[in-house]
């Protein structure tokens, strides 16, 4: 267990084992500790006296060797996380009742907007990015111009919490659903609602809009998916759930196939035009609580409150991936416009962001390139400093077997590192 690693780091040797990759001394004074990195990427940290000590090793080379930074900003459960499409600003909203912004490259906190009296429960973008739509328990959804910085107005009428939104892809309609089952579409540009009916008897818990405004999915805890018409306001199809109450709803681009995930902790994969089931995806322990596709649509990611990130082939229909949060389950995640980076929020309030691949070709995946070597660590144990081939500067945090950050600057290999007795400070040097 996490628990068990100070004392193995205390107590033990460390070492590697297997002649596929190079040891190197980590500079603590008793000299017991040693590592070792594979040309593939990896970090593994062995008791010598048990070397094969797989809860260590799986820990650290297997899983959150993938994970760039975590942001900790907020006090509550993340909500929702978006990432711009030039993958330069991360979106997060919060139950604290805030929304920040963050530069993904030194990862400060560039904006926090304000507004909201309760819980942000969603948010989504215009196509232009240029105003970001957030909805809350407050019964409110806010506008809040990207180029200004600033509140651009309030959308009110909803007589119970939003819980969901979604825009077209022009970014003329807007809508929301909300705890009392009501569903609402907006003129953007007017501020005013379109149309209100009622969906569901119960909450609804999510909402998937096609691209041109026409088609609407609603998901409730009362456990049916319905399909809605919104040029003519007529229900076309209803599904009465088996499993449970829908926890998460996708539609893919072009309109055709629905994913959901459902109370069994299944994900179905749907084709739209014969509302039928294609298959399931099962991997995950508890409620898949959020779900996104790559931009090419052939890599499902989904999450859960089992904690877990898992990509899925849906040419081969297999898990390819899965991440494991090391804190808290997992509420929300997006996938950057480029498809090799999750960004993931937890109910600790923390985001992390992952690397899920340089490639995703021929259903195979290629999860780290880059030699990774470290070189000096902590008098205390608590991080690991070292290097790659892109000439950054690698943290890790030998608590919960993840990075913290990265520091780029170098533009040649570095050679050798020295740190501080204190661990504040720390020299590296390149060709």
């Amino acid at each position: 267990s996490i628990s068990n690693v100070k004392s193995h780091l205390e107590e033990h040797y460390i070492a590697s084992e297997g002649a596929d990759r190079h040891m190197f001394a980590l500079g603590y004074e008793s000299g017991y500790f040693l590592t070792s990195a594979r040309q593939r990427g990896s970090i593994r940290v062995q008791n010598i006296e048990e070397v094969t000590n797989a809860e260590l090793s799986q820990s650290l080379s297997h899983q959150q060797e993938y994970e760039h930074f975590h942001l900790g900003g907020h006090s509550e459960d993340i909500t929702s996380v978006i990432v711009s499409r030039d993958g330069r600003k991360i979106f997060t909203a919060s139950q604290d009742k805030s929304i920040k912004v963050w530069d993904r490259q030194s990862r400060i906190e560039e904006a926090n907007f304000l507004g909201h009296t309760s819980s942000v429960t969603a948010m989504v973008l215009n196509q232009d990015e240029s105003v970001l739509f957030s909805g809350s328990s407050d019964r409110t959804i806010k506008l809040w111009d990207l180029k200004q910085w600033k509140d651009a107005g309030t959308l009110s009428s909803h007589k119970a919490g939003i819980t969901t939104v979604a825009i077209d892809k022009n970014g003329k309609r807007l809508v929301s659903g909300s705890l009392d089952g009501i569903i609402k579409g907006w003129n953007v540009a007017l501020k005013g609602v379109e149309f209100s009916f009622k969906a569901h008897q119960q909450v609804v818990s999510a909402i998937a809009l096609s691209s041109d405004g026409r088609k609407l999915i609603t998901g409730s805890s009362d456990q049916t998916l319905k399909v809605w018409n919104l040029a003519k306001r007529a229900e076309e199809f209803a599904h009465s759930e088996p499993a449970g109450r829908i926890t998460s709803l996708l539609m893919s681009g072009d309109g055709k196939k629905l994913f959901f995930g459902s109370r069994d902790y299944s994900i179905r994969v749907w084709t739209l035009d014969t509302l039928t089931e294609d298959y399931s995806l099962r991997g995950h322990k508890s409620l898949v609580t959020d779900l996104k596709l790559t931009r090419g649509e052939n890599l499902l990611v989904s999450c859960g409150h089992d904690t877990t990130i898992k990509g899925w082939n849906l040419e081969t229909r297999t898990e390819q991936f899965t991440f494991v949060d090391p804190s808290a389950a997992v509420s929300a995640l997006t996938v950057t416009y480029d498809g090799r980076y999750v960004v993931a929020g937890n109910d600790a309030g923390i985001v992390r962001m992952w690397e899920i691949s340089p490639a995703f070709e021929d259903s195979t995946f290629y999860p780290h390139s880059h030699q990774v070597i470290p070189r000096v660590m902590t008098k205390n144990a608590d991080r690991i400093f070292g290097c790659d081939q892109n000439h950054s500067i690698i943290v890790w945090n030998t608590a919960r077997y993840g990075i913290d950050y990265a520091l780029h600057g170098h533009t040649h290999v570095i050679v050798a590192m020295a740190l501080s007795l204190d661990g504040n400070r720390l020299a590296a040097v390149d060709q």
